[in-house]
């Protein structure tokens, strides 16, 4: 899959870095399926029950799901599973600001622009500036149905 490590030590390390953060509880990350074959990952991240909030990323398919469903309907289970199922009240998303696919992805599921981090993360040999989402509990309902109508119309 484009930008996530296939093979050898670097698979290992993203790998062990996914297990870790689970075991930590801050980071639980799934396998995305299609007809039983992996076309990628996701995560619930920053994993905050205090705050009864969550982020959802750590997001990379394969170039046969871009375009598709796939990404609409696995973030619809994440936020429903969130908002529904654990009550939590904020879901974010961070993306790097240069970004365009993903940040056009994240606003087509409903999420609000709230603004830069300057030098958020570590970014190769320097920082990024990540670009911030969130949908609220409140967000939340009027989403949901519009999510499923894109989701029944079949549009990625």
């Amino acid at each position: 899959m484009p930008g996530v490590p296939a093979t050898g030590a670097q698979a290992a390390t993203f790998i062990d870095s996914a297990l870790r953060a689970r075991e930590a509880g801050t980071r639980t990350a799934f396998a995305v399926l299609r007809d039983g074959i992996v076309v990628g990952t996701t995560s619930y991240y920053e994993i905050d029950p205090g705050s009864l909030s969550t982020a959802i990323g750590y997001t990379f398919y394969t170039e046969s799901a871009h375009g598709t469903v796939i990404n609409p309907a696995g973030k619809f289970l994440l936020l429903r599973h969130a908002v529904e199922a654990c009550g939590a009240v904020r879901v974010v998303w961070h993306t790097h600001e240069d970004n365009a696919q993903s940040r056009a992805a994240i606003a087509k599921l409903g999420a609000t622009f709230e603004g830069l981090l300057r030098k958020h993360r570590r970014f190769g040999d320097g920082w990024r500036t990540t670009a911030q989402y969130a949908m609220t509990d409140d967000d939340w309902p009027a989403e949901r149905e519009r999510l499923l109508d894109r989701l029944a119309g079949g549009r990625g």
